[in-house]
C-alpha cells in the first residue's frame, strides 16, 4: 500500500467512541484509507468488548452483594398504556393522567426517587421548622433535620429526598394538581448501627406556584406537608401552614 502521503489524524476526544475516533482525518490513497478504517474497527471491537466486560463485572457485583447499590431513579417510569392517554403534540404537564411526579396521577411502573439498597434504614424527625410561618412579608429560611439510622446489612451511601406536598392545591378546571415538589436532598454513608443526621433548608418562595397570567405566587393560608422519604415507601414528615394576608408575587412573568 501506498503510504507516502499519509496524513492523518486520529482525536480521541472523552467519549472513544466518537466519530472522530472511527473516521479520523486523513489524506492519502484509497487503499490507505481503507486500511486505517479497518484498524480502527478492530480497536473500536476491542473496547467494546472490553466495556462489556466492565458491565457484566459490575452486574455481578450487585447482583452478588460485593457492591450496596444507592442511586435513585431520576425519572418517573409510565406504563406502557401512558402513550395513548397523552397526545404527542400535548406538552402540557397537567393535562391528565398528568406528567412527571409532581402531576402524574397513574400507576407508575417505577416511581421518581426509587432506589434499591441491601441495608435496612430508618428515619426518625430530628427537629422542625415551626409549623406556621408569614409567607407574605418577605422569604423566611426554614430548618429541618432528620436522623438517618443504618439498621442492618452491609455498608453503604443512602440518600433521602426531601419534598414539599399542597394539601389542597388551587387546580383549574380539566387540569390535574400539583402533588409535590422536591426542594432538597441530603445523603451520608454509614455502616450497620451508625446514625447521622441529614439538614435541609426551605426557602418559602419555593412554595411559589404559577398563577393563571403565568406569575409565581406564595398565598397566606396554604397547607403542606414537608415530606422526607428513602424513595421506597419509607418517610417521616412536618406539618407547615402559611400565614399572612392574602398572596405575593415572587417572580412575574414575563421576566424582566
Amino acid at each position: 500500500m501506498h503510504f507516502t502521503a499519509a496524513k492523518w489524524v486520529v482525536r480521541i476526544r472523552s467519549n472513544p467512541l466518537t466519530g472522530s475516533f472511527l473516521f479520523p482525518a486523513v489524506s492519502c490513497s484509497s487503499a490507505c484509507k481503507r486500511y486505517i478504517f479497518l484498524h480502527r474497527c478492530v480497536l473500536l471491537t476491542w473496547l467494546l468488548r472490553d466495556c462489556f466486560i466492565v458491565l457484566g463485572v459490575a452486574i455481578a457485583d450487585v447482583l452478588y452483594g460485593k457492591y450496596n447499590p444507592s442511586g435513585k431513579l431520576a425519572v418517573t417510569m409510565y406504563p406502557p398504556d401512558f402513550v395513548n392517554q397523552v397526545g404527542l403534540n400535548d406538552m402540557s404537564v397537567t393535562t391528565p393522567p398528568g406528567r412527571t411526579h409532581m402531576y402524574y396521577t397513574g400507576e407508575a411502573e417505577y416511581t421518581f426517587g426509587t432506589g434499591l439498597s441491601y441495608s435496612t434504614i430508618a428515619l426518625e424527625m430530628a427537629s422542625a421548622a415551626p409549623s406556621t410561618v408569614d409567607v407574605i412579608s418577605g422569604s423566611t429560611e426554614l430548618e429541618y433535620s432528620v436522623n438517618l439510622h443504618h439498621v442492618a446489612g452491609p455498608p453503604g451511601k443512602q440518600t433521602v429526598l426531601a419534598f414539599w406536598k399542597p394539601r389542597n392545591p388551587n387546580t383549574p378546571p380539566g387540569q390535574v394538581p400539583l402533588k409535590q415538589k422536591m426542594f432538597g436532598y441530603a445523603n451520608a454513608f454509614l455502616t450497620e448501627g451508625e446514625v447521622t443526621t441529614l439538614r435541609f433548608t426551605l426557602n418559602t418562595d419555593k412554595l411559589a406556584v404559577a398563577n393563571v397570567d403565568g406569575h409565581k405566587i406564595v398565598e397566606a393560608g396554604a397547607e403542606y406537608d414537608i415530606v422526607f422519604t428513602d424513595g421506597n415507601g419509607l418517610e417521616v414528615s412536618a406539618a407547615l401552614r402559611t400565614s399572612g394576608d392574602g398572596a405575593r408575587t415572587v417572580e412575574e412573568y414575563p421576566m424582566a
